[in-house]
C-alpha cells in the first residue's frame, strides 16, 4: 500500500537542531537575517557565519519601524564587501513578503541558504521556509538560531520554553496571508491548533475571530495553563523541540483534517513555528493564522552565545512542489 506523505513524515526520523561552531559563506551561498531589535539579532553574523567577501545577503527590516540592528548589519556586511538586499516587512500587513522573496530568487540559483531566525516572529519563520521550500526547495536549506546563555539550559529554552527578556502585549490583528491559506476550506466546523504564549490576548482574539467548535492549546506542561479549561479547550502538554511538535500536528491533522477546517496559530516557540512551518510545506490543506502582538515589553538581555543549526535538507525527500508553485503573484 503506498502511504500519504503525512504517514510518511509521521515515521521519518528527524533531524534535530545541532550546535555547530560555524559556516563559510561562499560563492553561490544566500545569508538571509532579520534585523531585530535583540542583541542576539547580530549573534550569528558576527560569531557564526564567516565572511569572505564573497555570497550575498538579504535583510528583513520590520515595520512599523522599531529600534532595530540593521545599520550594524550593514556595516558588518559592507566590511566583508558582501553584497545585499533589504526586504521591508511590515508585520501588520505582511502580504508582499513572498513576491519580495521570489524576487530575490528569480536573479539567482543559490546552492546554500543560510536563514538566521534568531529576531524572526513565530510568523516570518513559517512564511520563510514556506517560500524557501515552492521557490528552491530545502535541499542546502539551514536554520540557525542564536541562543542565551543560560547555565545550559538554551536548547530547551528554545525548543519548550520561552525567552525571559521579551513579552509581547496585546494584538493588533489577526493576519492569515493568501499563500498560507487553503483553497480547500470547506463548510465545516473549525478547530483550532495553538499554542502556549505568555500574551494571553493572543488566545483570546483567535477565539472571537475563528469561533472554533473546539481548541487544542498546546503547553510545555500543563502547570503552564493561564487560560480556564472548558469542554471547548483541550490542553496538551508536548516537550521534545520541533520534531515532536510535528508528531503531534501530524496525529491531529490525521485525526480531524477531514471533519473540520484545521486552523493552526504558531503563536508558541520559534521551534513550534519552525514545526508549523514545515507541516504546511507538505500538507497545504491546513489554513495558518496568527494573531499579531501590538507591542513587545524588553527586560534586559544578556547577550548570546552559541548558534543551533537545523539542516532541513533531508526533508527534501519529501517534496513534490513545482517550481514557483503558489507564487505566481
Amino acid at each position: 500500500m503506498i502511504k500519504r506523505i503525512d504517514q510518511k513524515l509521521l515515521e521519518f526520523q528527524k533531524p534535530p537542531f545541532k550546535k555547530k561552531d560555524g559556516a563559510n559563506l561562499t560563492d553561490g551561498d544566500l545569508f538571509i537575517v532579520c534585523a531585530g531589535f535583540e542583541k542576539r539579532t547580530v549573534n550569528v553574523i558576527e560569531n557564526y557565519i564567516r565572511l569572505h567577501g564573497c555570497g550575498e545577503a538579504v535583510i528583513i527590516k520590520y515595520l512599523p519601524g522599531v529600534e532595530d540592528h540593521y545599520d550594524h548589519i550593514i556595516y558588518t556586511l559592507n566590511q566583508h564587501n558582501i553584497k545585499y538586499t533589504t526586504i521591508v516587512y511590515n508585520r501588520f500587513a505582511p502580504f508582499d513578503f513572498t513576491s519580495d522573496i521570489k524576487y530575490v530568487f528569480d536573479r539567482c540559483d543559490y546552492n546554500h541558504v543560510f536563514v538566521d531566525i534568531s529576531a524572526m516572529s513565530k510568523f516570518l519563520i513559517v512564511q520563510t521556509i514556506y517560500s524557501l521550500a515552492h521557490l528552491r526547495g530545502l535541499n542546502g536549506v539551514e536554520l540557525l538560531y542564536s541562543k542565551y546563555p543560560d547555565k545550559g539550559q538554551s536548547m530547551k529554552v528554545f525548543e519548550e520554553g520561552f525567552s525571559p527578556h521579551y513579552v509581547s502585549v496585546d494584538v493588533s490583528t489577526l493576519i492569515a496571508t493568501p499563500q498560507l491559506s487553503t483553497i480547500t476550506l470547506e463548510d465545516l466546523p473549525t478547530r483550532l491548533i495553538a499554542f502556549y504564549s505568555k500574551n494571553s490576548r493572543q488566545i483570546t482574539a483567535l477565539d472571537l475571530e475563528l469561533q472554533p467548535c473546539f481548541t487544542h492549546l498546546v503547553l510545555e506542561s500543563l502547570h503552564e495553563k493561564q487560560i480556564p479549561s472548558s469542554q471547548t479547550i483541550k490542553f496538551h502538554p508536548v516537550s521534545g523541540g520541533y520534531a515532536k511538535t510535528m508528531e503531534f500536528l501530524i496525529l491531529n491533522y490525521q485525526e480531524f483534517n477531514v471533519f473540520y477546517n484545521v486552523f493552526i496559530a504558531p503563536i508558541g516557540t520559534k521551534s513550534q513555528a519552525v514545526a508549523v512551518a514545515l507541516l504546511k510545506v507538505f500538507l497545504d490543506d491546513i489554513q495558518i493564522v496568527y494573531p499579531v502582538p501590538m507591542v513587545f515589553n524588553a527586560n534586559e538581555e544578556p547577550k548570546s552565545v552559541g548558534v543551533l543549526s537545523l539542516d532541513l535538507s533531508s526533508f527534501s525527500q519529501f517534496s513534490t512542489l513545482k517550481p514557483d508553485s503558489g507564487f505566481d503573484n
